[in-house]
């Protein structure tokens, strides 16, 4: 309950990387002093769905509706609320659109998950999430120590260990049959 006070007591600022993404932070970026140089934050990265959000029986289309209902990993956000509650910034990068970022906080609060920013897809990328997770990194790391990622699908972890960024695998991913089945449709339609 304090850790919910403390997020809604801090004002909300926006901080845009020179990218054509924007990102909404949920609180103040770091800002360096003139005089001193200072050591770039750590942060651990964490994906929303399938590692530390559920979906359940839903349908993946009903994200924007529907979020709220999903439930909460507890041992990943036991883990991530250690990481900020000990200082390390937490970057929750989903796939996920700007228009679902109401309920998205919303859930966030519901579940007293720690959070200091939440970085998410704009409504009008066309990037899948691999290519906008891959994009991001190079920004993200420029600004912060990324310690380690939190991630469920396969494909994704293996974009981070090619990176050579520590990737923890969370879980086997849930919606796999989901993007193989999407995979082949779009492969369909290339060839038609």
């Amino acid at each position: 309950m304090i850790l919910q006070k403390k997020l809604k007591a801090k004002v909300l600022e926006y901080y845009e990387f020179q990218t054509i993404k924007t990102i909404t932070m949920r609180h103040t970026a770091p800002k360096p002093t003139d005089k001193v140089e200072q050591q770039k934050p750590k942060a651990i990265i964490v994906d929303l769905g399938g590692t530390l959000a559920h979906r359940g029986e839903r349908a993946k289309e009903d994200y924007i509706t529907r979020f709220i209902e999903d439930t909460i990993d507890t041992t990943v956000r036991d883990l991530v609320n250690l990481e900020g509650n000990s200082g390390t910034k937490i970057i929750i990068l989903t796939g996920q659109r700007e228009k679902s970022r109401k309920v998205v906080n919303q859930w966030l609060d519901l579940h007293g998950v720690v959070c200091d920013y939440l970085v998410m897809k704009a409504d009008i990328d066309k990037d899948d999430t691999i290519q906008f997770k891959h994009k991001l990194y190079s920004q993200l790391a420029a600004e912060f120590d990324i310690k380690y990622v939190l991630e469920d699908r396969e494909e994704i972890v293996e974009m981070w260990r090619n990176m050579n960024v520590r990737c923890f695998q969370v879980a086997s991913g849930q919606d796999r049959e989901y993007y193989k089945q999407k995979a082949i449709a779009e492969q369909h339609a290339v060839k038609n």
